[in-house]
């Protein structure tokens, strides 16, 4: 079975270069399914909605498609990853003094919202952790294929900072997470 899955990649290109100059060779190579920004030089952010059997295969094959067109891209982010309130409400479509509400925990059934991860004069969450809660209270219309695909992006942020972060971890801190943030 077939789903749409919705997400956006972010490629950085050598500092100068104008993407634009790209966009014939990113159709041919099957990225004709997604909206490029090109307007800043040495980036291109490319918003997919691709058709496919996984969110997996959906983001793998974008990313295929685009290295193939530009060899020499380099995946700096895939979204959407980490955003505040607003950003959240628009994509979940509510309004941002609905997820207001469930933020300061005045949920009609006192489920914990999930924790912001940065805090500050505006806060930020991962929003696959707000999609997976809204998911468990069946408030808002998510459905799996957008937790797959949210999945998905989630894993591959992970993985892509841990390649950017080349550095040893302290063993007694990774033990002592496994312990006690499970």
């Amino acid at each position: 079975m077939m789903n749409s899955y919705q997400f956006q990649l972010i490629f950085s290109l050598y500092s100068d270069e104008d993407a634009e100059q790209y966009l014939d060779a990113l159709f041919e190579s099957g990225c004709d399914d997604a909206v490029m920004g090109v307007g800043k030089k040495g980036y291109l952010a490319a918003d997919f909605t691709r058709e496919s059997s996984s969110a997996f295969d959906a983001v793998k094959t974008a990313i295929k498609g685009i290295t193939q067109a530009i060899p020499h891209a380099k995946l700096i982010k895939a979204g959407p990853y980490i955003a505040n309130l607003s950003e959240m409400a628009h994509l979940f479509g509510c309004t941002k003094q609905n997820l207001s509400k469930y933020a300061r925990g005045e949920s009609a059934n006192n489920e914990t919202f999930p924790c912001s991860i940065i805090s500050g004069k505006v806060d930020y969450w991962y929003v696959l952790d707000v999609a997976l809660w809204f998911y468990k209270q069946s408030k808002l219309n998510i459905q799996d294929s957008d937790i797959d695909v949210l999945k998905a992006i989630h894993d591959l942020n992970i993985a892509i900072e841990e390649i950017r972060n080349e550095y040893d971890h302290n063993n007694d801190f990774l033990s002592l997470a496994k312990q006690v943030a499970a």
